[in-house]
């Protein structure tokens, strides 16, 4: 279901309409948004295999699923780190300080 169209069905002319829309909306946004799309834009920029470019987004934008965020999200899971199962497991754990993937 598209919504741009009274009929319901995608059209590129329609799609095309609705980017437009969006990027207009998006340069009416405060400047700490166009900051933040400058972030984004050098990120995937970054000459590095797709997979990281993603694990790098998904880690600034809290969207891995590490206990702590699934747990905000209201998912039933117990907040302990899997490797360790001493301290909750967060973004900060998982990669920096869980001793499990430290190298120290």
């Amino acid at each position: 279901m598209w919504m741009f169209e009274p009929d319901g069905q995608y059209v590129v002319k329609s799609g095309y309409r609705a980017l437009q829309f969006w990027k207009n909306i998006d340069q009416l946004q405060p400047s700490t948004s166009s900051t933040s799309t400058k972030v984004w834009d050098k990120i995937w920029k970054i000459h590095s295999i797709p997979r990281h470019k993603i694990i790098l987004w998904r880690v600034l934008n809290n969207a891995l699923p590490v206990r702590y965020e699934l747990i905000k999200r209201r998912i039933r899971a117990s907040l302990l780190c899997p490797r360790c199962n001493s301290k909750i497991e967060t973004l900060t754990h998982t990669f920096m300080t869980c001793h499990m993937v430290s190298r120290t």
